[in-house]
């Protein structure tokens, strides 16, 4: 039993609808699961009740997708889970949090670019 994440948009949506160039295909995978998840999340999972993946919602994750790999220098690690200082004697981390609301309107921008129209974003009850 596979426990393979569906993403919603390919390489190739990438390269030839999105028109996309930044994000080497050898890490595409990586940003594109993160991407979905982010798409989920701000979505309230409604993506994964669709019979048909729309366009809005595949270009809505090519767009996190590239802020995603600009945001990361292109290394894939959360910007929010950077560590800020380390110390040796008695182990001490802190971790930079204070972009983490930034770093999600960034990405909720990405994603609202295509998605708005779609009804997808609506926090409501329907």
């Amino acid at each position: 039993m596979s426990s393979r994440m569906n993403t919603y948009a390919t390489y190739d949506f990438y390269e030839t609808s999105f028109g996309g160039t930044l994000v080497p295909f050898d890490v595409f995978d990586k940003f594109n699961r993160n991407a979905t998840a982010f798409i989920d999340y701000i979505t309230f999972n409604r993506v994964k009740g669709l019979e048909d993946i729309s366009d809005e919602v595949k270009l809505a994750t090519c767009n996190v997708i590239e802020y995603m790999y600009q945001l990361t220098g292109g290394t894939g690690i959360d910007p929010l889970q950077q560590k800020a200082s380390e110390e040796v004697g008695n182990y001490k981390v802190s971790y930079q949090h204070s972009a983490n609301k930034e770093v999600e309107t960034l990405y909720y921008q990405a994603a609202k670019v295509y998605l708005a129209p779609t009804g997808l974003l609506y926090r409501g009850v329907k």
